[in-house]
């Protein structure tokens, strides 16, 4: 998987009081998209996506086989980092000041969006529109 930013954007982004920096939000977003679980009453993300419009796919897959499902599709898309004034990002009520945010792209519907936390209180999570 390809990894889109432009270095004046993540100094841009900096803010002194992050306890989460540009790398480790990075590596989260990866994790979020590689093992948040696909149970039934679970948010859309990667896995509930697979599990339920992957074509081959069975509805009881196992973590491991939703794994390499998502390892395989993300290994031919692109992961961009997206600043305040983003177009993509209009749609959500996440601020950059509070979040890195980052698009999936070719992602599991129009906008797959995953966001960490920069104070590394929250869990990263994903948002599906």
């Amino acid at each position: 998987m390809a990894v889109v930013y432009e270095q004046a954007q993540i100094e841009a982004q900096k803010r002194k009081s992050d306890k989460v920096d540009f790398l480790t939000a990075l590596e989260r977003a990866i994790r979020s998209l590689l093992e948040d679980p696909a149970g039934k009453d679970d948010g859309l993300n990667a896995a509930t996506q697979v599990r339920d419009n992957f074509e081959g796919v069975p509805k009881d897959a196992d973590a491991a086989l939703i794994k390499q499902f998502i390892r395989a599709h993300m290994s031919k898309n692109k992961l961009r980092l997206l600043s305040e004034d983003s177009m993509e990002k209009s749609d959500l009520d996440v601020s950059t000041k509070n979040a890195w945010i980052f698009l999936l792209e070719e992602g599991m519907g129009d906008f797959h969006w995953v966001i960490v936390d920069r104070s590394g209180a929250k869990d990263a999570y994903q948002e599906l529109t």
